[in-house]
């Protein structure tokens, strides 16, 4: 199936009259056919509904913004501007689902064993302008996101010098 799932997010300071909970799910009430889910801060109104079809972006999302606006008029909602418009096809929301949620992490020695050199040759290779920052600095040392330590590897101008280190085998690589 084609389609986009679009998120508009109001804002405002026009208070919400009665109880913004029961306004929000009388607004979720009314975009039931659209999958819709609705978030509420105090200045805040976050729709995120569904639009079938093989339309443009610009189309859905002003079919969408219609049908939000039109949706919160109907519950009495405050006529508050939108801040912030989102829009992803249905396949590209399957590929996100699809990658891991965490990116994949490396520390000193499998880099070291990555590279065939020692854990101090490896710390060595982090004072190069070219070396990647770590994204955290742990008690047991620090740590990359694998990669951006793949893209080094593929740009790093290794120059001869002592042979590489025979790399022990690994988990993934054990018999």
């Amino acid at each position: 199936m084609h389609g986009w799932t679009i998120t508009i997010e109001h804002s405002g300071t026009v208070p919400v009259p009665g109880d913004p909970e029961q306004r929000a799910e009388a607004l979720l009430d009314q975009l039931l056919d659209h999958g819709a889910v609705v978030t509420i801060d105090p200045d805040r109104l976050r729709v995120t509904l569904s639009i079938d079809g093989t339309m443009p972006a610009v189309e859905a999302i002003a079919q969408a913004t219609t049908i939000v606006s039109e949706a919160a008029r109907t519950v009495g909602w405050p006529d508050w501007p939108i801040v912030h418009v989102e829009a992803m096809t249905y396949a590209e929301q399957d590929r996100l689902l699809e990658e891991p949620a965490f990116p994949q992490l490396t520390c000193v020695s499998e880099i070291a064993e990555m590279l065939g050199v020692t854990s101090q040759r490896v710390s060595a290779l982090r004072h190069r302008p070219d070396f990647p920052a770590p994204v955290a600095e742990l008690r047991s040392g620090p740590i990359w996101r694998l990669a951006d330590i793949n893209y080094f590897l593929s740009t790093w101008p290794r120059k001869p010098g002592r042979p590489r280190t025979t790399p022990r085998p690994t988990a993934s690589n054990r018999a």
